[in-house]
């Protein structure tokens, strides 16, 4: 069978089959077929199932079972006691996730920084260069922040892990975070809740886009926001571009396929889930998370059952109180909205 066979073959059976497969098919109508891997080919030959002469839809998968902790994290109001290099007015508190997806660096460490390693140079385990996140959030009260942080890990800062970009300030920053700064308006234009790129000095910086409209998130306060994250690690200067998309509750909110998603020299990256850089928040901060799963691939990502490996720094508020995240009960796996047809 040619290729041009194969192509008219899964197309006609992504269009007559009622399973939904938006992304194989809006890739497929596009003619980027070089963006189509085998399996999916397979796949959609599979769901043309023709019996006499009927198509005979691919089954959806079942519902996964089980439950995963859920945590509160609470951050209180500055000016706060603790002095912290670059002068930020806010309290933090981080929870890192063990997984098989994930590695410490450097190996036998117990520094937080070092666990929940993404590695994508040689020998990594990220070393394709795409990795998937899967991670949720619920806000009770207040402004959740930067509450998930791929951060700059301290020991691969080739320029310096407070490098400075073309604005001369100092820049130990992530290359990737989801940030809600409730009320607030970024010098940009953009509100709500971001997908926030930071790849240094490269074209504009950083990148803010919309995972979800101020309004909406707003609405959702109280409610569980789902996401899905995909990560091609890339650089124009560095052997080409990345990639970021970003479904919220199952809705694809963010789809930039050509952009710079970390910082120059960088081979690794390690992530945090938390509460931080609140902007100096006047008020209680309280929101909910669950562990975040990590993989290769989003099937492996789902895969995922982490294990805590270690808390980030607790700082304190003005009457001394330690931010903190405390577990408070348990979420079914089948509760959460997923973006149909990626498995």
């Amino acid at each position: 069978m040619t290729d041009t066979e194969l192509r008219d073959l899964a197309l006609a059976a992504l269009k007559k089959t009622s399973i939904s497969y938006p992304s194989w098919l809006s890739r497929l109508q596009q003619g980027k077929y070089a963006d189509v891997s085998q399996t999916e080919w397979w796949k959609a030959m599979d769901a043309l199932g023709k019996i006499g002469g009927q198509v005979t839809p691919t089954p959806p998968p079942p519902s996964p079972t089980g439950t995963v902790d859920v945590y509160r994290h609470t951050i209180y109001p500055g000016p706060y006691v603790l002095p912290y290099p670059g002068g930020e007015k806010h309290a933090w508190h981080w929870l890192v996730w063990k997984q098989p997806t994930v590695e410490t660096f450097l190996s036998g460490s117990t520094n937080q920084a070092d666990m929940g390693t993404i590695r994508w140079e040689p020998g990594g385990l990220h070393q394709g260069r795409e990795t998937w996140v899967i991670a949720s959030l619920k806000c009770v009260q207040g402004s959740p922040g930067r509450w998930l942080d791929w951060h700059q890990h301290g020991s691969d800062a080739p320029k310096g892990f407070n490098y400075c970009n073309e604005r001369g300030t100092s820049c130990g920053t992530a290359p990737l975070a989801l940030d809600w700064y409730r009320g607030s308006t970024y010098v940009d234009g953009t509100s709500g809740l971001l997908a926030t790129v930071q790849p240094c000095e490269l074209e504009r910086w950083p990148y803010h886009f919309q995972a979800l409209a101020e309004a909406e998130t707003t609405a959702a306060v109280g409610s569980w926001l789902d996401f899905v994250i995909r990560v091609r690690w890339g650089r124009s200067d560095e052997g080409g571009r990345g990639l970021l998309q970003v479904w919220t509750n199952g809705v694809l909110k963010v789809n930039e396929p050509s952009i710079q998603t970390y910082w120059p020299g960088e081979g690794m990256t390690t992530l945090w889930q938390g509460g931080y850089w609140s902007n100096g928040v006047t008020s209680d901060v309280v929101f909910e998370t669950v562990p975040y799963r990590v993989g290769r691939t989003y099937a492996e990502a789902l895969a995922q059952r982490p294990v805590l490996a270690g808390t980030g720094w607790g700082s304190r508020g003005q009457d001394g109180r330690n931010a903190n995240a405390v577990k408070v009960g348990t979420r079914a796996l089948s509760e959460f909205r997923m973006p149909a047809g990626l498995v």
